[in-house]
């Protein structure tokens, strides 16, 4: 995005701190509209407007090839330009799909590893083992129009389902790369409707902790209040924990000053920053994970408890497990049965820019976390090209237990491309 966000300000901290057997023949000539039924292993599919019915073990797809299907099993190592594929079955895998290309359909269970730009995608597409699929329309919410409060950027989306309506409040940034909260609503969570010409909860005034930036992280809704949880950054990059309540979601009230996580004590592992990532309800009390950082630069997460959602107590045991890369964003919290849930997005290295995947982690007390041994359970090349850099996560169950999770990023070019799309878990 064009203002550099969450980790690039904890950054500053830190700094300031320290073999085939068999082939199918070629039609001969490779004439156009030749045609190859099938075969163990096809090296390559010839030319032109060649069709292919099917082939468990294939290594590229040449241009305007027509592929009807890829049965099961198969393994496709590229598909390049202007290629099509109608399907893809069951435990296909696919190394990249190039330029142009179109893909009508991956079923469940193949694997695409990576999608180059301007492939079209007519279905979602499960990325690796973890279960995500990623809607083929991504981004699903994009950038205004340039006189517009979210021309510069969108993301940090948080996505909660009150009667029936997906509200999401995301952060948007003008030209001037100042960013507040804007707001939308949808009917299913992919196609959103921007509901104000500004931003729902503005920046802070000159001094204040967010006057700079906001970035949204939870929203509860209890008995028709809104409470939410957001990030602020003052005009010196300091990142303080701020709260907001509301009797519709779009007029807020800032409550608590941005003192409701203050830092830890000097030397202790969270002395030099301690900012909320996500926060849940749980049997009337408040469950908080928070990132911590010293002056060694190293980071971990930390839990809190609350009574209201203002007055946080830290965990005695605190930090409940540590992150081996740098923090990239908010991350997300929710409680399924008796499970916390907890995914959160990590810088992949520590050179600028660098790419970014979400990783998850499960609980039964919020204190002991088992970290997925999958991680990253998204990675970098899920994201396609305009979103190679996440800044920000949201997970929530629906009626039907289908997890769908909101993303924000940006290619990491500046001017950027960047917006906010989904991926579902059924």
């Amino acid at each position: 995005m064009r203002y550099s966000r969450f980790i690039s300000l904890l950054s500053v901290f830190m700094i300031a701190a320290s073999g085939c057997s068999d082939t199918l023949p070629a039609p001969a000539g490779g004439d156009k509209d030749a045609s190859v039924d099938s075969g163990q292993i096809v090296d390559s599919a010839p030319s032109f407007d060649t069709t292919v019915d099917a082939g468990p073990g294939v290594d590229s797809f040449n241009p305007d090839a027509t592929v009807d299907s890829v049965s099961p099993d198969a393994t496709v190592d590229s598909v390049s330009p202007d290629a099509t594929v109608d399907s893809m079955s069951p435990d296909a895998t696919v190394d990249s799909v190039s330029p142009d290309a179109t893909v009508d359909s991956i079923s469940p269970d193949a694997t695409v590893d990576s999608i180059s730009p301007d492939a079209t995608m007519d279905a979602p597409v499960n990325w690796g083992t973890t279960g995500w699929y990623m809607e083929p329309n991504n981004p699903v919410l994009g950038t205004g129009n340039p006189a517009d409060f979210d021309h510069g950027s969108v993301g940090a989306p948080v996505v909660i389902i009150n009667q029936g309506v997906y509200q999401m409040w995301y952060t948007a940034t003008d030209a001037s790369d100042k960013g507040a909260v804007g707001y939308a609503t949808s009917s299913d969570g992919v196609y959103w409707n921007k509901q104000a010409s500004q931003t729902v909860l503005a920046l802070g005034g000159t001094g204040s902790f967010d006057e700079k930036l906001i970035e949204p992280l939870s929203v509860i809704v209890t008995n028709g209040n809104y409470q939410m949880w957001y990030i602020g950054n003052d005009a010196q990059t300091n990142i303080r924990t701020g709260y907001a309540i509301s009797v519709d979601g779009i007029n807020w009230t800032k409550l608590g000053g941005g003192s409701l996580l203050p830092v830890g004590a000097p030397g202790a592992w969270d002395g030099l920053a301690s900012i909320m990532m996500g926060v849940v309800l749980d049997d009337g009390y408040y469950v908080g994970m928070y990132v911590g950082a010293n002056s060694l630069g190293s980071q971990a997460m930390g839990l809190a408890i609350s009574t209201d959602g203002i007055s946080w107590l830290k965990h005695a045991g605190n930090p409940v497990f540590m992150l081996p890369d740098p923090i990239a964003g908010p991350g997300s919290l929710i409680k399924t049965g008796s499970t916390y849930q907890f995914w959160y997005p990590l810088e992949l290295g520590s050179a600028a820019k660098t790419p970014q995947g979400i990783f998850y982690a499960s609980s039964k007390d919020a204190i002991t976390w088992t970290i997925d041994p999958a991680n990253p359970v998204i990675e970098p090349a899920a994201f396609g090209l305009w979103a190679k850099r996440n800044r920000g996560v949201t997970v929530l169950r629906n009626d039907a237990g289908t997890l769908k999770m909101w993303f924000a990023g940006d290619d990491g070019v500046y001017p950027t491309a960047d917006g906010i799309g989904i991926a579902t878990n059924p």
